[in-house]
């Protein structure tokens, strides 16, 4: 019994000393690392009144009071109480991360002042390149409940709940799954008299939801410098879907990216009910009267060439940095980098 005692008394000592030289060693390494990457000089500057680390035995808390992050080249600010990170002592590479129920985000022009019931997301690295200096990604989540963004223009919008997911593709290195869902969308009065004058629609937008796969140039090491950060190879949208009382819309496709940043290859998208999306652009303006006949008789003949009366299916293309609509070319396609 003695010696069983002595035992537990000699471990209990020990974890006790891994658990202190840890968390001064993490507290230390968060500090050094922030001094580093966002110090005085940088154009991104971090300010915090405290930084400690607790949670013994079996965890590392660290939290993060008065957060204070500033990118002065766009002029984005955001500003939180604090900010805290959680660890098990015993598995240090699987880490979460919870946001304070208030926030507050500067832009140029405006600011908004961000609610929550919940904001929080945990990120789990590959334990092998952990202890050899990388700190590779391996899977990520990110989850939000009942969050109300308001803007000192005079509006607010609130979210019921969002989730993103993130992981390593299984025997493929450089390829990431991400999935991205939000429900319950309630607009905000100014964008609904944009895009829903008439008020035909809910002002609640019931839902939006991506199911796809990125193809990058390097894996997600937090340890590469700003210059090796990775860079979009591929985007496979595996389904995306937008849904508003009774419209839908879909896409699906693969789009590979040149090295100048354009996307090169197709969507096939999917309008459900589209005769109500033409009111909507319609009634918004969004449609010239001169060219309103010559539309709304092309999309007949779209939909005449899809599924059903209230459906058209058509591919959007994108090559020689350019988009088109089917055969109508429509402009300049989006540069990634």
């Amino acid at each position: 019994m003695r010696k069983l005692i002595s035992l537990i008394v000699v471990m209990a000592g020990l974890w006790g000393g891994y658990w202190f030289v840890g968390s001064s060693q993490l507290e230390k390494g968060f500090k050094d690392y922030l001094a580093k990457e966002l110090g005085p000089d940088d154009p991104i500057r971090l300010s915090y009144s405290d930084l400690t680390v607790q949670g013994f035995p079996n965890r590392f808390d660290t939290r993060i009071t008065d957060v204070d992050l500033t990118n002065t080249i766009n002029g984005i600010r955001w500003q939180a109480p604090f900010f805290q990170i959680y660890a098990l002592s015993y598995k240090p590479y699987h880490i979460i991360a919870a946001l304070a129920p208030q926030q507050v985000v500067t832009l140029p022009k405006q600011e908004f002042t961000i609610k929550s019931e919940m904001i929080r997301g945990s990120v789990v690295f590959l334990p092998k390149p952990l202890f050899s200096g990388d700190v590779i990604i391996d899977r990520s989540s990110f989850e939000m409940v009942n969050v109300t963004a308001a803007s000192d223009k005079g509006w607010e919008t609130t979210i019921s709940k969002g989730n993103l997911a993130l992981r390593q593709t299984p025997t493929k290195p450089l390829f990431y799954d991400l999935a991205i869902s939000a429900q319950g969308i309630d607009l905000p009065d100014q964008l609904r008299a944009l895009i829903d004058p008439a008020h035909q629609q809910s002002a609640l937008f019931d839902s939006f939801k991506l199911d796809s796969t990125l193809g990058l140039s390097n894996p997600l090491d937090l340890t590469a410098d700003r210059g090796e950060h990775p860079k979009v190879t591929e985007i496979e949208v595996k389904d995306l879907t937008i849904h508003w009382d009774d419209i839908r819309f879909l896409a699906k496709g693969t789009l590979q990216i040149g090295t100048d940043g354009y996307p090169v290859g197709k969507l096939d998208l999917t309008a459900v009910n589209w005769q109500k999306m033409y009111e909507l652009a319609d009634q918004s303006g969004a449609v010239d009267p001169d060219f309103a006949p010559t539309i709304q008789n092309g999309l007949k003949v779209l939909a005449g060439m899809s599924e059903g009366e209230d459906v058209i299916e058509i591919a959007l293309n994108f090559a020689d940095g350019q988009m088109s609509l089917g055969p109508f070319p429509i402009g300049p396609a989006p540069r990634l980098y």
